[in-house]
């Protein structure tokens, strides 16, 4: 990811007493959530089968040991 964005700023021109702004292209409304970050980290991670595992267990209504639990069980 570094090397890819090192790669893309690269080739970026910065002008003075021109306004810029940040936008996180990883979520349609272009804010930052935290939401979207951890989804994506997860992404990178994972496979995607995985990633669906952990979703449903986020889900679960059960006690927060009983979700570790399963998440042990789930990865070996």
């Amino acid at each position: 990811m570094a090397a890819d964005f090192l790669e893309e700023t690269a080739q970026l021109t910065i002008h003075q007493n021109t306004a810029y702004s940040w936008i996180w292209k990883a979520d349609p409304s272009r804010n930052f959530l935290a939401k979207t970050a951890y989804q994506l980290l997860l992404a990178e991670k994972m496979g995607e089968n995985e990633d669906r595992i952990f979703m449903d267990l986020w889900k679960l209504k059960i006690p927060s040991k009983a979700a570790v639990f399963a998440r042990r069980l789930i990865r070996d």
